[in-house]
């Protein structure tokens, strides 16, 4: 008759921590694995937030269901700690399988099956841990009450401090397949020694799986790196997405074989420039930009809300302006001097751009807004109250132009047409500019001002850089759409009290992104380019 093993305290606790910071890291991985091919919107994080909560509660319940019924909780405990290793193991595999797989779905249904399959059987046996260590904790005890609460309160404590150290240092410095792995090992620490000491010790085999996984991750590394076709310079996960800089191969209009570096966020495109002379590759909307303020003189004070790789800041330069950059992510300014070539000769801060805007006292001549994050455009900072505010930032002749997406039309317009609607509710005047093309190839400008801007004294002027069709923009009004053919009627004036862009620019964010997924992402796939790290 085998003997009862008994845990003590400490190591009950010690479990409990590890099982809230694991939670946490799953979760977090979770996210990051579906965001380089669905995005990081709302969908994605509600898809995430919805199934991680759903899960912990089924294991909640059916965790205090089976100790309830089950011999030895310390038996089971070690059985859900083996289950658990595995499952967090084979998640990232679970993620590149069925990436996939739901693709002619609805966007919200794709992810959140893929969300289910992902995290479900991870975060179920997760759930169960805590209801089984206070079983074992309230055994010799009458104080179920207060062992239960304290019990969670260890948990969540581990939640907390796992949520930072995932996010703000283990996905960032070591991704998401190799900490997962790490989290899978540890787990199994127990479930080995109880197999190993108490039954069989060619139990010792369940470690092979997990060597030849990590082996295998390590080579998958490897071949990235060494692609012949697409040259990875640069691939980092963290907690403001994925970061990946990316030399891709390309013939041009004379039809030589060349290549161009791309900075992707979350694998959107954000920059296009040549390697060999960090000059821009298919911006047309940097040089309908450049064109559409024109009427801002040499060497003006000038802030630009989003660095990215920094074709807007090099033509910002060779007008000798004066100029402060607010980018979110420090990751994304590193890029941009080491990668493509941005001279760091002007005033940058690290911040949210609604906390930069809102504790700036200075005033500028212009205020330009080219943030997306990956396919996505910040609510916060197209709302009424921060057009509101941003009148005391410019100066009575100063220009805010805003950088959007090109779709104007039918649903998948209605978040173009709700900024404007917006900017209009705003008191201000507002002219619209839109790059060549169909609705999808097409950015569109919005120059935005207290009086309206005329262009007719620079319709002759120098543009900075030239189009990769070798055109030059010279007359805007080739590229204008007037403000009144612009049906507003059913957009949405955008508020802080309702940020409601996100959801009604899914159909905007998407086609972008698939557009991106055809001509890029399954591209990087087919050359051995993992999805995620």
């Amino acid at each position: 008759m085998s003997q009862e093993i008994v845990f003590s305290n400490k190591l009950l606790v010690a479990f409990l921590l590890l099982e809230g910071a694991a939670v946490m890291l799953v979760e977090l991985a979770g996210a990051r694995i579906i965001s380089p091919y669905y995005g990081a919107s709302l969908t994605t994080w509600a898809s995430v937030l919805g199934v991680t909560m759903s899960s912990l509660a089924i294991g909640y319940l059916l965790g205090g269901r089976i100790v309830d019924k089950h011999k030895s909780p310390t038996k089971l405990l070690l059985y859900v700690l083996f289950g658990t290793a595995l499952s967090t193991l084979l998640m990232p595999y679970a993620g590149n399988k069925f990436m996939f797989s739901f693709l002619e779905w609805p966007l919200e249904l794709n992810v959140l099956s893929l969300a289910f399959i992902i995290l479900t059987p991870t975060l179920l046996l997760f759930g169960t841990i805590p209801q089984i260590i206070i079983k074992l904790r309230s055994n010799e005890s009458h104080d179920t009450g207060k062992i239960a609460g304290l019990s969670y309160a260890i948990s969540t404590a581990g939640g907390i401090f796992g949520t930072f150290l995932t996010g703000f240092y283990i996905i960032p410095k070591f991704g998401i397949t190799l900490p997962l792995v790490f989290v899978s090992a540890i787990l199994l620490i127990g479930p080995f020694w109880f197999l190993l000491v108490k039954q069989k010790k060619w139990y010792i085999l369940i470690y092979i799986p997990l060597a030849l996984l990590m082996v295998k991750h390590y080579k998958l590394k490897q071949k990235y790196k060494q692609s012949a076709g697409i040259r990875v310079q640069h691939y980092n996960e963290g907690l403001l997405g994925q970061l990946l800089v990316a030399d891709y191969p390309y013939q041009d209009r004379n039809g030589e074989f060349k290549y161009n570096r791309m900075l992707m966020i979350n694998r959107m495109a954000e920059s296009t420039i040549d390697p060999q002379t960090n000059e821009i590759i298919f911006g047309e909307y940097i040089h309908l930009m450049m064109k559409a303020i024109d009427p801002v003189a040499d060497g003006s004070d000038v802030m630009l809300l989003g660095l990215g790789g920094g074709n807007l800041i090099k033509q910002f330069q060779k007008r000798n302006f004066n100029i402060d950059v607010c980018e979110l992510d420090q990751r994304i300014a590193d890029v941009a001097f080491e990668y493509f070539g941005v001279k760091n000769d002007f005033n940058l801060q690290i911040d949210d751009a609604r906390h930069y805007l809102r504790t700036n006292k200075k005033k500028y001549d212009l205020i330009v807004f080219d943030v997306f994050k990956g396919e996505n455009p910040p609510a916060y900072l197209l709302s009424k109250e921060n057009f509101e505010h941003l009148n005391s930032l410019i100066k009575p002749n100063g220009i805010i132009a805003v950088n959007f997406n090109g779709f104007l039309n039918g649903k998948i317009g209605k978040s173009g047409r709700s900024v404007i609607k917006t900017i209009l509710n705003s008191d201000y005047q507002l002219r619209l500019f839109t790059s060549k093309g169909k609705e999808n190839e097409r950015n569109m400008i919005m120059v935005v001002s207290k009086h309206i801007v005329d262009y007719a004294p620079y319709q002759n002027s120098k543009v900075y850089a030239e189009l990769y069709s070798g055109q030059l923009i010279s007359d805007l009004r080739d590229y204008e759409i007037p403000v009144s053919s612009v049906d507003t009627a059913d957009a949405l004036v955008l508020t802080d009290n309702k940020p409601i862009l996100d959801i009604i620019n899914v159909d905007a964010a998407k086609n972008w992104r698939d557009h991106y997924n055809l001509y890029y992402t399954n591209n990087f796939i087919n050359q051995g380019i993992p999805m995620f790290k």
